[in-house]
């Protein structure tokens, strides 16, 4: 099951359109792997997370649904990175770089 809790932590789809350093607020991932989703966005009427999926280098929406699907068609756990302290999306994207190297 996906945990989608943030208490309004995250801020809503669209309101950080116009940052020139948006921040991330939460991190699902897949042990293991290099795939993470990391949200910059959530919409909690629509279910519906808009971030930074790794590794395709994407920003785009996503649902709460679809990650699920990740579970169930692969047989993996997606799971919530219950450690994850607000970063710039710029640093993420440092990181992953170097990490890369």
């Amino acid at each position: 099951m996906i945990i989608t809790n943030f208490n309004n932590a995250i801020p809503k789809i669209y309101d950080q359109q116009r940052s020139d350093n948006p921040k991330v607020y939460a991190r699902y991932f897949i042990d293991n792997s290099d795939w993470e989703w990391l949200i910059l966005e959530y919409s909690k009427l629509q279910r519906l997370f808009f971030g930074l999926i790794l590794p395709e280098n994407k920003l785009t929406y996503f649902t709460i649904e679809e990650l699920q699907k990740v579970e169930l068609d692969y047989g993996v756990k997606v799971e919530l990175d219950s450690n994850f302290k607000i970063t710039e999306l710029k640093e993420k994207i440092d990181e992953r770089v170097a990490w890369n190297k």
